[in-house]
């Protein structure tokens, strides 16, 4: 099948059927499985955030905005006094909170 395939690619007048030689019965199969897990993943993933979601809930709705208000200080703290790293863990911990309160209220 793959030389058939091949033989309809044409450049310049000649086969090229060294464009698909390489694709083997075990590269199909692979590609199917890899296309299969993707799948899998892609339908199980709203599930298990659903669970998670669910189980830190009462906990997110108590500590959130205290967590987010504490970055939101780290952040304004490592802009005045000019360090980067406060500045990264600072706005990297408050758009994780803002994230996940988009992700909770979706």
């Amino acid at each position: 099948m793959t030389e058939h395939l091949a033989g309809l690619l044409l450049s310049s007048g000649q086969h090229h059927t060294d464009l698909l030689s390489y694709l083997h019965s075990w590269v199909i199969v692979a590609g199917i499985g890899i296309a299969g897990l993707i799948t899998i993943c892609l339908l199980r993933g709203p599930v298990m955030t659903d669970k998670f979601l669910s189980s830190f809930g009462a906990l997110a709705s108590k500590f959130g905005p205290k967590i987010f208000y504490g970055a939101v200080g780290v952040l304004v703290v490592g802009i005045v006094v000019n360090q980067l790293a406060l500045i990264i863990i600072g706005a990297a911990l408050a758009g994780s909170l803002l994230v996940g309160l988009m992700a909770w209220h979706y």
